[in-house]
């Protein structure tokens, strides 16, 4: 079993993607001598959402929309109340995330007018396809201290509150203990609980991006973090053939949707249309189409860069199948059903300041839970504030010893995998495990196999299921330290599929006006069923 690497913070921040970034950014802007430690599974300069780049900036609130305008279309949306208090100050620094960018260098267009140029009733044109290298370079000029390709596996505690964290360099096999006052969880959203739309020919091309296993949500569970809004799933109607997003058409030229009969899909946005494309999948009136063929030449050029800055998988498969968009409608197509996201408030619990439930330990971004139609620009301005927030809180947390048999079991379980298969020679591989998830998930737990519609019956079929497959996981077995990281996903996102299970469970007992329609007791013991 390799060495220990031993690294010291002040801050230590789990995910170096859009949040993870700006979350450092404005720490070394706030105390330059501060040591921020960033933990990244791959490598800064491309990694998360913004690898490969984007197209359009929201929310971004226009001269004729105001931060009480953008929360009432958020309670329109999720049909109840907002939570104001945690909502209400990522949209209020929206305005100042857009001058922040374009102090970086992002190129964002303004109009004739010197406004910038509108998209749908939130967004901005921008390109934004060299933004995470150039947030990568200010954080180089920083001085941030930043550990590439590993992967954080454990949180520390010490007296109830988080001290530190462990990760697993993915390349080395070497593990890492690092210690910190203060731990931000900046991770991306889950995916891989669900089989993607192309995963017979290519498993990894989805919608959001394919690493992103829940770590930041299986970190939280492992030490009782209260979640909240696991049971809102994101999903989107996507581009057939390459899974690309649509709201540069929807939302950017206002082209309409339609059915396979050629009626109209009512939908105003992105959002309704994705609800629209699962019902008259639903009803058989599937494939859908976005009318494409009333664009203009010019307009297609135009499109096209668009899609080749931010998602150049559209134009490949455009150019593969001969497709040109003004000569026929564009076929829509469903994204697998993931968790967290722009769009969802499912996530870790957290205050104003962004703490989560444990004293020392933060979430920003795609981790951090109740803010729905968080967009990129919410992101960034919840990474200001919980940079903010932390600044604030180290003045009163102090440094703690690490429990180093705590951490010696977390090496110990990384590696079993690996020792594992050197002792027996046999077991259960981490792809197998992972298919066998998703085909349970897709089955049982609202997937394409039930048109995407969680029932009662199925989730309490999908909880028996994930726990059999929870006992499968002593079984796990590797071959390399690459090996080791993905039996590590493969139990994360396991963890977070159980608790989806759960939440999902819960939601449809709520609905139901409290009637228990759905036994949430274990069935040997007839205790509360709990994730372990």
């Amino acid at each position: 079993m390799a060495d220990f690497i031993r690294v010291e913070g002040d801050v230590l921040i789990i995910g170096g993607g859009a949040a993870g970034c700006m979350a450092a950014i404005r720490l070394k802007e706030l105390e330059p001598s501060l040591r921020v430690v960033i933990l990244e599974q791959a490598a800064l300069e491309r990694s998360g959402r913004l690898a490969t780049g984007l197209a359009i900036l929201s929310p971004y609130l226009h001269r004729d929309e105001t931060v009480e305008s953008y929360l009432a279309y958020l309670a329109s949306l999720s049909r109840g109340p907002v939570d104001e208090v945690v909502v209400r100050p990522l949209v209020e620094r929206c305005a100042e995330v857009i001058s922040r960018l374009t102090k970086l260098g992002l190129p964002i267009e303004k109009g004739d007018d010197t406004e910038f140029v509108r998209t749908g009733r939130w967004g901005i044109l921008c390109h934004g396809e060299n933004l995470k290298p150039i947030l990568a370079r200010r954080l180089l000029e920083a001085d941030a201290h930043i550990l590439h390709h590993v992967t954080a596996t454990g949180l520390l505690l010490n007296g109830g509150r988080v001290v530190g964290a462990t990760g697993f360099h993915v390349r080395s096999g070497v593990f890492h203990l690092i210690s910190a006052p203060a731990v931000l969880l900046a991770t991306g959203s889950t995916t891989g609980l669900y089989r993607s739309a192309l995963a017979e020919s290519t498993p990894h091309r989805m919608m959001p991006a394919p690493f992103n296993a829940g770590a930041g949500l299986a970190l939280g569970l492992r030490v009782g973090l209260e979640l909240v809004g696991l049971e809102h799933r994101s999903q989107s109607a996507v581009l057939a053939g390459s899974l690309a997003p649509v709201d540069i058409l929807i939302e950017g030229y206002r082209l309409p949707a339609l059915n396979a009969r050629g009626e109209p899909i009512p939908s105003t946005g992105v959002d309704e249309l994705t609800g629209a494309v699962i019902i008259a999948e639903a009803e058989g009136k599937g494939p859908c189409y976005i009318e494409t063929t009333r664009l203009s030449t010019d307009e297609v050029e135009r499109i096209t860069v668009r899609y080749l800055e931010s998602h150049p998988a559209a134009v490949l498969h455009w150019r593969a199948e001969g497709v040109s968009p003004n000569r026929e409608s564009l076929e829509l197509a469903l994204s697998e059903p993931f968790v967290g996201g722009l769009d969802s408030p499912a996530g870790l619990a957290v205050d104003p300041e962004r703490r989560t439930t444990l004293t020392g330990l933060y979430a920003a971004g795609e981790t951090a839970g109740g803010t729905p139609k968080k967009g990129i620009t919410g992101v960034f301005a919840e990474a200001l504030i919980a940079a903010e927030g932390i600044a604030g809180d180290l003045v009163h947390l102090e440094r703690a010893e690490i429990n180093e048999q705590e951490a010696q079991r977390e090496n110990r379980r990384i590696n079993e995998p690996l020792l594992r298969l050197s002792r027996i020679g046999e077991g259960v591989g981490p792809h197998e495990f992972e298919q066998r998830l998703q085909r349970m998930m897709d089955t049982y737990a609202g997937g394409c196999a039930g048109s995407f519609r969680p029932e009662g019956n199925l989730l309490v079929k999908a909880r028996r299921e994930l726990q059999n497959l929870t006992a499968q996981i002593p079984y796990l077995i590797g071959s390399s330290n690459h090996d080791a990281v993905l039996c590590l996903r493969a139990q994360n996102r396991l963890l977070v599929a159980r608790a989806l299970v759960e939440h999902l469970i819960g939601a449809l007992e709520r609905k139901h006006d409290g009637e228990l329609l759905l036994s949430a007791l274990d069935s040997e013991t007839g205790a509360p069923a709990v994730i372990v």
